[in-house]
C-alpha cells in the first residue's frame, strides 16, 4: 500500500506544471511583445529625430548665407564662391545654392545690361514655357532672377531663371517674404531628377539694413530678395540614413501641407530578398506609426513600418519555447516526486537508527557537563583571584604616584626657593659696573645655569601633571591673528642675531576670533618656533598658518619650517619622548628634552597633534593642527566688554595712579615685602601680593614684573619710597 501512494501525486504535478507553464507562457508573451513594441517606438523616434536634425542642419546652412548676405554692403561672385564651396562640398544633399535679388519692372533693362556684362551677351530674364522650353520672361512687377549659383558647372544654365514665373515657386518665396521666415515648396521636378526622386526649394528672406521689417507692409519695403537651397529629396536621406534601411524601418516621406495626391516626397523600402524564414508564421503583425517634422513652414510627416528583416531579428519569438519545456520540466518533476517518495521510507529507517545512536550520546553528554562545570568554577576562582591581585597594584600605583606628586611639590619649592636667591643675587651683581668682564663671565654661566635648571624643574613639574591626568583646559576668546603674530615676534631679535629670516606667512583665512585654550597655544607655538630658530644657523624659518574645516569644525593648521641641518628618519618620533634630542651632527645645542613631549600632549590634550617630515641636510616641518571653537556671539560680546571695561587689575595705571595705590599699602604689608625682597624670595613676594591684586592692581602687577627679572633691588626702592612717604604723611 506505501508503494502505491506515490503514483496518486504524480498526475496532480504534472497537471500543475503544465497549468503554471501555460500561465507563465501568456505572461512571457505580453511582457515580450511590450518590450518590442518600446523598442519599434523608440527605433522610431530615433529615425525621426535623425531626419529631423538633419533637416534643421540644412535650415542653419541656409541662414547662415543669409546673414552673410544681411550682414554685407554688397556680395560679389567671388564672395559668394568661396563662402558656399565648404557648405556644398559636405552637404550632399543640397544641390545648389543661389542668391536670387528682387528686381522691379521698371529695373529689368538696367538689371539686362549688368548682366550681359558679366554672364555674357546673351544675358536675358527666361521662364519656360508650358512645354518646358526657356523662353523670355513675360512682362510681371516684380522679377526674382537666380544670379549667383553654385555650383557654377551644373547649375550655370539656371542664371537669369525667374524663379517667380513658376507658381509653386512663387507661393513659397511670397510666404517667406512676408513672414520673414525660411520658407520650403511643395515637392517639385527638376531637369535633372529621375523620374521618382523630387526636389524642394527653400527660400530664406533677405531685407535691406536699417529699415524697419516689423510687420507684413515694413517687409514688403525693405525685401531685396532671397537666399535659396535646393534639396533632392532621394539624396537628403541618403546623407542622414546611408543607403542601408534605417533602423530595419519602411518608411513613406510625405508633405501633409501639400494636395492629396501630390503628398509623396520619397518611399524608401528595405526590399529584402529571399523568402520567409521557417518561423514567419510566429511573428506578430505589422503596423506602421506616423513622426511629424516641421520644416520650414511646412509638414512634412514620415510613415514608418517594420520591415520583415526587421520583425526577424527584433520580434520576440522565444517565448514560444516555453510550451515544451514547461511539458518536459512537468513530466521530470512527476518522475522527481515519483523518487522522493520512494527515498522517504528509506529515511525514515535512518531517523530511528540515528535517534537510538543520539539517546546513547546524550548520556555521554550529560556525563562531560559535570565534568566541565567543575573546571568552569576552578577557572573563576583564578580569575577572582587575578582581578583581586589587579586591584591590588592599582591601588599600590595609585599611592606611589600621588607620592611622586606630593614630593615634585615639595621638592620644586625647596629647590626653586634657593634658585630664585641664586638668579636674584646674580642678576643684581650684573648690574654692578665695577665687575671685572672675567668675573661678569662667570655671573651670566650662573645666571643661563640657573635659568636652565629653572626650566627643567618646571618642564619636569609639567610632564608630571600632565601624566597624572590634573592638565585642564582653559577655555576663552582670543583674537586669532595677533597671538600668532606675538609669537613670531618674540623670536625676531633671535632671529636677527643669527642672521635668519623669520617670516609669519598666512596660508589661508584665518579665523579672527576664536575659543579655546589661549595659554597652550601660546606655549605650542613658542615651543615650534623658538626650536625652529635654536636649530637653524642660516637660511630662514617661516611660519604658514591658516583655519580650516574638517569633521565639521574649525581647526588651526600652523607649519613651521626651517633650513636646519634635518632630522634622521630614525629620530623623528624619538625626539617626542621625555628627555629624548635628535642627534645633529654632534652639536649640542642645550635642552632638557621635554619642549617637544609637553607640546604634543598640549596638543593633543587639545584634541590635535604634532608631527613632522624631515630630509637630512635640508631642514625639517613641524605641522600643528588643533581643534578651534567659533566664539558665541555672547562669548565675543562678553570678551569686548570685558576688553572695554576692564578691571583695574588689568589696566595700565594712569601716571600717578601708581604712587596713589603705593601709599594706600598697609605698613606691614610693606615691611613683609621689604624683607621678601631683601631675602630674594620670590615665592613670598608672590605670595604676599595676591590680597592686594584688586586694591592695588598697578602695584601687584609692577612688583611681579620686577620679580619675573629677579630685580629684588628695586622692588626694596619701590616699597621702602612707598613707606617713607607714609611716614612724612
Amino acid at each position: 500500500m506505501r508503494l502505491r501512494r506515490p503514483h496518486w501525486s504524480v498526475p496532480i504535478v504534472v497537471l500543475a506544471g503544465l497549468l503554471v507553464t501555460v500561465v507563465l507562457f501568456f505572461v512571457v508573451r505580453n511582457s515580450e511583445t511590450a518590450s518590442f513594441e518600446s523598442r519599434l517606438e523608440r527605433d522610431v523616434s530615433n529615425c525621426a529625430d535623425a531626419l529631423a536634425n538633419k533637416v534643421d542642419d540644412t535650415g542653419l546652412v541656409l541662414m547662415a548665407l543669409r546673414n552673410h548676405f544681411a550682414s554685407s554692403k554688397e556680395v560679389s561672385r567671388g564672395e559668394f564662391t568661396i563662402f558656399t564651396e565648404t557648405f556644398l562640398r559636405e552637404r550632399a544633399d543640397i544641390k545648389a545654392l543661389s542668391w536670387n535679388p528682387a528686381v522691379p519692372r521698371g529695373q529689368r533693362a538696367r538689371f539686362e545690361e549688368e548682366g550681359r556684362r558679366e554672364a555674357g551677351s546673351g544675358f536675358v530674364l527666361t521662364e519656360r514655357d508650358a512645354s518646358g522650353v526657356r523662353v523670355p520672361a513675360a512682362e510681371r512687377d516684380v522679377y526674382y532672377p537666380v544670379w549667383y549659383i553654385e555650383p557654377m558647372a551644373e547649375n550655370g544654365k539656371a542664371i537669369g531663371f525667374d524663379v517667380g514665373s513658376d507658381r509653386v515657386r512663387l507661393a513659397a518665396l511670397e510666404r517667406a517674404r512676408d513672414t520673414g521666415r525660411p520658407t520650403a515648396t511643395e515637392r517639385i521636378k527638376l531637369v535633372q531628377d529621375r523620374a521618382s526622386n523630387y526636389s524642394v526649394l527653400v527660400f530664406h528672406p533677405v531685407y535691406a539694413r536699417g529699415l524697419p521689417a516689423g510687420n507684413v507692409a515694413e517687409r514688403r519695403m525693405a525685401f531685396q530678395g532671397v537666399t535659396v537651397a535646393v534639396l533632392n529629396i532621394e539624396k537628403l536621406l541618403v546623407a542622414t540614413f546611408g543607403v542601408a534601411t534605417p533602423f530595419g524601418l519602411d518608411f513613406d516621406l510625405v508633405d501633409l501641407s501639400a494636395p492629396f495626391g501630390e503628398q509623396l516626397l520619397y518611399r524608401w523600402s528595405g526590399r529584402q530578398q529571399g523568402g520567409a524564414t521557417w518561423y514567419a508564421p510566429l511573428l506578430p503583425p505589422s503596423r506602421t506609426l506616423v513622426r511629424n517634422i516641421e520644416f520650414c513652414g511646412r509638414r512634412w510627416a514620415m510613415r514608418l513600418s517594420p520591415s520583415r528583416d526587421y520583425l526577424e531579428h527584433n520580434a520576440p519569438v522565444a517565448y514560444w519555447l516555453l510550451l515544451p519545456a514547461g511539458a518536459l520540466v512537468s513530466a521530470f518533476l512527476g518522475l522527481y516526486f515519483r523518487g522522493v517518495y520512494a527515498q522517504r521510507e528509506e529515511l525514515e529507517r535512518l531517523v530511528l537508527a540515528r535517534t537510538a545512536e543520539l539517546q546513547s550520546s546524550e548520556a555521554t553528554l550529560r556525563e562531560l557537563n559535570g565534568h566541565l562545570e567543575e573546571r568552569v568554577k576552578d577557572r573563576t576562582r583564578k580569575l577572582e583571584g587575578a582581578i583581586e591581585a589587579l586591584s591590588q597594584a592599582k591601588e599600590r600605583a595609585e599611592v606611589a604616584n600621588r607620592a611622586k606628586t606630593v614630593f615634585l611639590a615639595h621638592m620644586s619649592h625647596e629647590i626653586r626657593t634657593p634658585l630664585n636667591a641664586i638668579l636674584g643675587f646674580s642678576q643684581i651683581a650684573l648690574h654692578d659696573a665695577t665687575l671685572t668682564p672675567e668675573n661678569r663671565h662667570n655671573l651670566e654661566i650662573i645666571n643661563r645655569s640657573g635659568e636652565q635648571l629653572l626650566a627643567l624643574i618646571n618642564d619636569v613639574i609639567e610632564v608630571s601633571r600632565i601624566e597624572s591626568g590634573r592638565a585642564a583646559l582653559e577655555r576663552g576668546v582670543f583674537e586669532l591673528p595677533s597671538l600668532l603674530d606675538e609669537v613670531v615676534a618674540a623670536f625676531l631679535p633671535e632671529a636677527r642675531a643669527k642672521r635668519l629670516q623669520l617670516v609669519h606667512e598666512p596660508a589661508g583665512e584665518l579665523l579672527r576670533y576664536a575659543a579655546g585654550d589661549e595659554g597652550k597655544i601660546r606655549h605650542v607655538l613658542g615651543d615650534l618656533v623658538g626650536n625652529a630658530v635654536k636649530f637653524t644657523r642660516e637660511g630662514a624659518v617661516s611660519v604658514r598658518s591658516r583655519t580650516g574645516t574638517r569633521e565639521a569644525g574649525a581647526w588651526l593648521e600652523v607649519e613651521v619650517e626651517d633650513s636646519g641641518c634635518g632630522i634622521a628618519p630614525e629620530d623623528l618620533e624619538r625626539i617626542f619622548n621625555a628627555f629624548e634630542q635628535a642627534h645633529l651632527g654632534g652639536a649640542d645645542l642645550g635642552g632638557t628634552g621635554l619642549g617637544l613631549a609637553i607640546s604634543r600632549q598640549y596638543a593633543r590634550l587639545m584634541g590635535g597633534d604634532i608631527t613632522v617630515r624631515s630630509t637630512l641636510g635640508q631642514g625639517s616641518c613641524f605641522h600643528l593642527s588643533v581643534p578651534l571653537s567659533h566664539a558665541t556671539a555672547q562669548e565675543l560680546a562678553d570678551a569686548l566688554d570685558r576688553r572695554r571695561g576692564a578691571p583695574a587689575a588689568e589696566r595700565k595705571p594712569e601716571p600717578g595712579e601708581l604712587d596713589q595705590e603705593l601709599t594706600r599699602l598697609p605698613p606691614e604689608l610693606c615691611r613683609s615685602l621689604v624683607a621678601a625682597a631683601r631675602g630674594l624670595d620670590k615665592n613670598s613676594l608672590l605670595e604676599l601680593l595676591e590680597p592686594v591684586a584688586q586694591s592695588a592692581p598697578g602695584v601687584a602687577r609692577r612688583i611681579k614684573g620686577l620679580a619675573e627679572r629677579y630685580r629684588f633691588d628695586l622692588i626694596e626702592e619701590l616699597v621702602a619710597q612707598a613707606g617713607a612717604g607714609e611716614r612724612q604723611g
